[in-house]
């Protein structure tokens, strides 16, 4: 298992990411059910996003990034890294 860190870069006005919230919370509890969701979060003074995911590789990481209603919608785009923790 990895660690995956997802930048999610706002798009969308805060009114159009409203509409999504519920579905988008959702998806983010499933994911917490399942302990694949181990941080989320959102940046101070931004709509940007941070999310740290295990998963088998970076393709497992971006399958569930890619399903985030979030991205679905286009509302955010997302770049992945992978995060050696040391401590």
């Amino acid at each position: 298992m990895g660690l995956y860190v997802v930048f999610s870069t706002c798009k969308a006005s805060p009114e159009k990411i409203e509409l999504y919230r519920t579905e988008h919370k959702e998806f983010l509890e499933i994911l917490r059910h399942y302990k694949k969701l181990l941080v989320a979060g959102r940046f101070s003074h931004s709509e940007d996003r941070l999310y740290i995911f295990e998963a088998q590789t970076l393709e497992e990481a971006r399958a569930i990034s890619e399903r985030d209603p979030h991205h679905t919608a286009g509302l955010f785009s997302f770049e992945i890294r992978e995060w050696l923790q040391e401590y």
